[in-house]
């Protein structure tokens, strides 16, 4: 039982790692792609208008690619966000079932090994450490392409369906 708790442990501790380097890496791509935006933008008064348009198409397509990383990086974090909610009811239905033997014990006086009842103990501590799992900083990846703390409340994906993260 122990193991299987330490197995979700470090799934989950895997899966922030995942998500904190997706988001560096996101972010690192925003600043290289925004920078070149950027200077494209400052350079476009010397051209002509066929290559304005040419320009504004590219603009798109990187915008379009921003939108496709950020929405990657939404499903990952719904993903995370879902896996913490489980383990959290996981540590919800531990506790029942802790209880539950605690009085099978004391009803039909079941002894353990030890003769106390530190078995029960340690899955109410499993079930505690479950329930308690921190909410995941979902807030962070939005922040860092300048929205506001729940401003963004659907994201545009391939073939204009909306994701809500």
């Amino acid at each position: 039982m122990a193991q299987t708790v330490s197995e979700l442990e470090l799934t989950i501790r895997q899966l922030r790692r995942e998500t904190s380097l997706t988001t560096s890496q996101l972010m690192a791509a925003r600043d290289n792609q925004q920078t070149s935006i950027d200077q494209a933008l400052k350079d476009i008064n010397g051209l002509s208008s066929a290559q304005a348009r040419s320009l504004a198409k590219s603009k798109f397509v990187v915008d379009d690619a921003l939108v496709k990383q950020l929405a990657v990086l939404t499903q990952i974090q719904t993903h995370n966000r879902d896996t913490a909610t489980i383990l959290r009811s996981l540590g919800v239905s531990l506790a029942d079932i802790a209880s539950f033997v605690q009085k099978l014990q004391l009803e039909h006086g079941y002894q353990t090994k030890s003769g106390t009842s530190e078995e029960v103990d340690a899955l109410r501590m499993v079930a505690l450490r479950l329930q308690t799992l921190p909410e995941l900083a979902d807030t962070r990846a939005y922040m860092a392409f300048g929205a506001q703390p729940g401003a963004l409340t659907s994201l545009p994906c391939k073939d204009n369906l909306y994701i809500n993260p």
